[in-house]
């Protein structure tokens, strides 16, 4: 974020809503479908942002040469972009490597084969607002697509998501930041979305805020049910929440097998890799940062990782650390102690069952709200306001009255309230 920043007064974007004379923002960032992304800079060419939340289709330009780096242990095997695209890039953004050629050029071959817009992969360190550079394409051509760079880092993660899910959509969307939150910038943010108000009233909105996916749920019969009760009271009977970190990659689209790690905390080389290659691996909270967890769960071949809160009650993302720690591509998720018991007790049943990952819309202030009323000190002691926020909390976490809700928190916040009704009816009586 620093080098960020740094370019952004180096390029004399001091507002981080700067745009150009279009209305675009000169920054911005490439979502995957579960709002994995990327951080780019607008060229200074090119059309405008396509607005389709759907998102669109993606092409990593093959190398079209047989010389190859063998010095280069995780190559990336990404073509310039120089040259026709040897298959289909219709509707479809392409993803191409920095040199060779202008980055004018880049956008006319991949415009002339019909491509709705081109990432281009710095091939040095940072980012830059891509100028035209000298042509030897068409002249007074009229590059029409949008046209954005990543940094190398960036898109070698990007390269890994791609080849490990080919079916990814990307979404590209123009931002400002404002108090910490992205706000849509450009044309995309003229669109309207319909809220109902609680009279049943319709009214229309600005959708500017974008939509971060920060946590889902694990279904660990493998299933992708509609967590609704199975005749018995037990809504959501198969599903536990987990907050996705603040690295790593997408959500595997299917069921997978869970290995426990070796060892559990994941803090050195794993040993049983061939256990772990192709399925999810568990590791539990400490002794360790997260992305070094990551780090060597990835090495060993797994294609996700899932850690084990024992350390508290509750659950939260998990912080990336240092800038070479940050390429972990496989998806990374924290779940909580009660769950990691579920979790070990499904695989002892059945090692093979696939575990599923579904996106939702829980958010990590959702739990950092239930962490807060785990202590009996945070509940108030009069009897009439803790009651009523009690009830507060429960439209917000019982999974019955709210789109948002869930079992697990509304197990944690009733115990927690009631463990508090105990305490100061026996404090009152004590008195």
């Amino acid at each position: 974020m620093l080098r960020s920043c740094i370019l952004f007064l180096a390029l004399g974007l001091t507002n981080a809503a700067a745009t150009d004379a279009d209305g675009e923002s000169m920054w911005g960032h490439v979502y995957l479908e579960d709002s994995t992304s990327f951080e780019f800079f607008r060229a200074t060419f090119g059309g405008k942002f396509p607005c389709n939340d759907d998102g669109s289709e993606v092409v990593l330009d093959p190398v079209q040469t047989t010389v190859i780096n063998d010095d280069d242990k995780d190559p990336l095997l990404l073509g310039d972009g120089c040259e026709a695209p040897t298959e289909s890039v219709e509707g479809k953004f392409t993803i191409v490597l920095r040199g060779t050629c202008s980055f004018n050029d880049k956008a006319i071959v991949a415009q002339k084969a019909g491509a709705l817009g081109i990432i281009v992969v710095n091939n040095a360190p940072g980012l830059l607002r891509m100028p035209p550079g000298v042509l030897k394409q068409k002249k007074n051509f009229d590059v029409t697509i949008p046209a954005v760079m990543i940094t190398n880092l960036q898109g070698r993660m990007l390269y890994k998501f791609l080849q490990r899910d080919p079916l990814q959509r990307v979404r590209l969307i123009g931002e400002t930041s404002t108090k910490g939150k992205l706000l849509r910038v450009g044309h995309c943010t003229t669109k309207k979305s319909m809220e109902v108000n609680a009279d049943g009233s319709i009214r229309e909105r600005s959708d500017s805020a974008v939509k971060i996916i920060e946590g889902g749920v694990l279904h660990l019969d493998g299933k992708d049910g509609n967590g609704e009760s199975d005749g018995d009271g037990d809504a959501q009977k198969h599903t536990y929440e987990f907050l996705r970190g603040m690295f790593g990659g997408p959500l595997p689209r299917h069921p997978m097998p869970v290995v426990v790690a070796d060892p559990i905390d994941g803090c050195s080389p794993i040993t049983n890799t061939e256990a772990v290659a192709g399925k999810l691996a568990v590791v539990v909270r400490g002794q360790c940062m997260f992305t070094n967890k990551g780090t060597n769960v990835e090495k060993a071949g797994a294609l996700g990782m899932i850690v084990i809160n024992r350390d508290t009650l509750d659950i939260t993302r998990m912080w990336a650390g240092e800038r070479e720690m940050r390429a972990i591509t496989i998806p990374s998720v924290m779940v909580t102690g009660a769950t990691g018991d579920a979790l070990m007790a499904s695989i002892k049943e059945d090692p093979d069952q696939g575990i599923l990952m579904r996106a939702s819309s829980v958010k990590n202030e959702h739990w950092q709200q239930i962490a807060k009323f785990l202590k009996i000190s945070d509940w108030p002691e009069d009897d009439d306001e803790r009651e009523l926020l009690f009830n507060k909390l429960v439209e917000i976490h019982d999974p019955e009255q709210s789109a948002v809700g869930h079992r697990e928190r509304l197990i944690l916040l009733t115990n927690s309230f009631e463990k508090a009704e105990t305490y100061y009816e026996k404090s009152s009586v004590d008195v």
